[in-house]
């Protein structure tokens, strides 16, 4: 496929400057137009949904918002092919983002994606070209990124023939289908590796190294058979011997938004540990109100785990890192160093499926969206003595770097597709190759 980009589609004969920078050149007898004299704007028949209607009207047709379908609705708006843009909240500067859809049948639509009927321009001809638009001019930002009507109305398409435009559609349909399989199963790829990970990171953290070692009945449904000599501890019977050994961050009044607006005493919060990163972050509180909530403190090699949304990440907080509190998303943990190791309890709450199954559990829960230091507490551990403890973290350390490093791959070759799909795009609907006989096979 490379080779539609090194020389077997040739540039048209001869150029003419278009007045768009994004645009270049195209070629001389194409036009530019403005999107506004192309189609026709529905807007105006946008109904949005809030959640609760959405949950009374469960249904087939699809529900869009700015990046996509959010929901699936049982009635509908519109029911005719049409091409939606979004208007806010959208990937507008993220070139490998769709902010532009092609639809066809019955949808209902919500106020935060625009609704455009073709008239003088090919559909999916203007939908490939609305993804490689430069939207920096036509964004207003004054309270966020937002593409309103009028912006939209100006935005410069670049127009060739009719029947051209339905060459230049057929012709990325044809290629842009070939990069979506190829990308979809370097993605496959990546979704099996994942389940590899993790089948090796909980094999190992409840079953350990030693196949032929005797098994026992654990007690516990979700963690099954164990090694003989290993036992099962909660989590909060291999805590330090000290008070507030386990820590949820503050509450309700303790910590509000005006509290955190000095630049003394910083406040961890959950983008630090997700990214494992504590020198990032905007959160403090002054020294006055430190000495209120010092119960709430971090320490080197305190386990920091999520609490909410993204739940269940973990980090070790690191030594010198500045002084700081627990955002009100944040357990801390403080464990006992002799029973269990900080990076084993991390490899069976991050990454095992058993912590999850005992989470459910204590939660009485099917699907969980925040955990308590008392759900926390009473999550069942299999405890292997330290030095198999040392032996799987050294095992684990390796293996899931190979694993993450076949990963990483896969992603770089996802996004080299995806530098080629847009290149791909940008030179056929601006003109740079000539596809007009593609299918001569010339």
């Amino acid at each position: 496929m490379n080779s539609v980009l090194s020389g077997q589609y040739t540039p048209y004969p001869a150029y003419q400057p278009s007045g768009i920078e994004w645009q270049g050149e195209i070629p001389t007898h194409w036009d530019v137009v403005n999107l506004k004299h192309l189609t026709e704007c529905l807007d105006s028949k946008r109904i949005p949904l809030n959640a609760d209607q959405r949950g009374q009207m469960q249904g087939d047709y699809p529900y869009w918002g700015a990046n996509g379908i959010v929901d699936f609705v049982g009635d509908w708006l519109f029911d005719e092919e049409l091409v939606l843009l979004g208007e806010d909240g959208a990937p507008f500067f993220d070139s490998y983002k769709d902010v532009a859809f092609l639809v066809n049948g019955r949808i209902w639509v919500n106020n935060h994606i625009h609704i455009l009927r073709a008239k003088k321009v090919v559909s999916n001809f203007l939908v490939y070209v609305l993804n490689i638009v430069d939207y920096k001019n036509f964004i207003d930002g004054s309270t966020r990124d937002k593409l309103t009507q009028g912006l939209m109305g100006m935005i410069p398409i670049p127009l060739p023939p009719l029947p051209e435009q339905q060459t230049i559609a057929a012709f990325l349909d044809h290629h842009t289908a070939r990069i979506d399989a190829l990308i979809a199963k370097q993605q496959r790829l990546i979704d099996l590796l994942h389940e590899k990970r993790t089948a090796l990171i909980s094999h190992a953290v409840t079953q350990g190294l030693d196949p032929a070692a005797p098994m026992r009945d654990s007690g516990v449904a979700w963690l099954g058979e164990i090694p003989s000599h290993w036992e099962v501890r909660k989590i909060k019977f291999i805590l330090r011997n000290k008070k507030n050994a386990i820590k949820t961050g503050p509450f309700g009044s303790q910590l509000k938004n005006s509290d955190m607006a000095s630049d003394e005493v910083k406040v961890y919060n959950q983008r630090n540990v997700i990214d494992s990163d504590f020198s990032t972050g905007d959160y403090y509180i002054s020294s006055e109100k430190f000495l209120e909530l010092r119960e709430f403190e971090i320490f080197p090699d305190d386990i920091l785990i999520t609490t909410r949304g993204t739940i269940g990440r973990c980090a070790i907080f690191p030594e010198n890192r500045d002084r700081g509190i627990l955002h009100p998303c944040l357990i801390r943990l403080e464990l006992d160093q002799n029973k269990v190791l900080n990076q084993f309890l991390i490899w069976y709450i991050q990454d095992a499926n058993q912590f999850k199954s005992n989470i459910f559990f204590e939660s009485n829960a099917t699907t969980i969206e925040v955990i308590y230091s008392g759900t926390l507490k009473q999550v069942s551990v299999a405890v292997p003595p330290i030095s198999e403890q040392l032996a799987i973290m050294d095992y684990l350390d390796r293996e899931t770097t190979k694993i993450d490093t076949l990963v990483e791959k896969q992603h770089q070759v996802i996004e080299r597709l995806q530098e080629y799909r847009t290149a791909l795009i940008s030179a056929a609907v601006t003109g740079k190759i000539d596809v007009r006989r593609w299918q001569d096979g010339l």
